[in-house]
């Protein structure tokens, strides 16, 4: 099919198929499908969100229940991870972290061959920030044609006059807007307005183009030895210890550039840090927000004994 549509779009339209990045189910056809329709490089991106769900199920089981804990650990961090030399060093140290807590060998042998071998990228940096690491923009355009059929069977002949009249009706309706400003969610301007008042963000001379930002939950005795630790650490972690010390105490922020190492910015190109920044600035006196929108659909039926 992806070659088909190649083809056609190179017959029809002189356009060569060339994306930069593709997003699909963690399915190995998909995967193998995409590689022999596309014949440059990209990216593959792959949904965190459905290895987190995954990973919860088998947490259900008998053999991994008080192993909960430790395999988040282990995701999240697998999950923020910068680049991808990071993320393939990041789970040598997981790996064996998860081996020293007698996590499940055949867990980890179908992780890794599921998660870490495929080429598929499912870590934060694998893509521009506010690029969707999840399914959710794919399943969205799927409820559209749903709700075009009316979330009903129908036969061949019916379903090919159906998206006959889909693909000659949509494009003339203005479904999309660009806004000029971005539209910052509520919840994270609430969140930014809060540490904005707390003003915890940390400047230091040996490194005067950052700022820090502690980590929720970290005691603050330990605070300032995690921050040398911060500062002095290697391009890489080699240990647990090193991962543990360097990377999960502190966001790092660049005010200039407006940029920070935490998942919120790689989802939405912004974060509370940056707003709360902007804030103390005076650069955020009246911005767009919004509500994000409640998960899923309306129901088509009603529940029982509602009456």
């Amino acid at each position: 099919m992806l070659e088909k549509i190649r083809d056609f779009l190179y017959e029809h339209f002189n356009f060569r198929l060339r994306p930069k990045y593709i997003l699909t189910d963690n399915s190995d056809a998909l995967i193998t499908g995409c590689r022999k329709a596309v014949d440059h490089d990209y990216v593959h991106l792959g949904c965190h969100f459905h290895i987190g769900k995954r990973v919860r199920e088998k947490a259900m089981s008998k053999d991994l229940k008080d192993k909960k804990k430790c395999l988040f650990f282990g995701v999240k961090i697998l999950k923020n991870s910068p680049t991808l030399e990071f993320f393939k060093r990041a789970w040598a140290i997981i790996k064996k972290y998860w081996e020293d807590n007698e996590v499940n060998a055949e867990f980890i042998k179908t992780f890794e061959s599921e998660y870490i071998k495929k080429p598929v990228q499912w870590h934060y940096g694998a893509a521009f920030p506010g690029k969707s690491r999840t399914n959710n923009s794919l399943e969205s355009g799927n409820n559209i044609i749903k709700n075009y059929l009316n979330r009903k069977s129908h036969n061949i002949k019916e379903f090919f006059g159906k998206m006959r009249d889909f693909v000659t009706e949509w494009p003339t309706q203005e479904r999309t807007s660009f806004p000029i400003q971005i539209e910052y969610l509520s919840k994270i301007k609430k969140a930014a307005d809060e540490r904005a008042k707390e003003d915890n963000f940390i400047f230091t001379e040996k490194t005067p183009d950052l700022l820090y930002y502690p980590r929720k939950g970290v005691p603050s005795e330990t605070l300032a030895l995690a921050l040398e630790k911060l500062i002095g650490r290697k391009e890489f972690p080699t240990t647990f210890d090193e991962l543990h010390e360097g990377w999960c105490y502190y966001r790092i922020i660049d005010p200039y550039q407006n940029v920070c190492d935490c998942g919120e910015y790689f989802k939405y190109s912004y974060c509370k840090h940056i707003l709360a920044l902007k804030i103390l600035d005076g650069a955020l006196s009246d911005p767009e927000i919004k509500e994000k929108k409640k998960r899923g659909r309306r129901a088509n039926i009603s529940k029982a004994l509602s009456k």
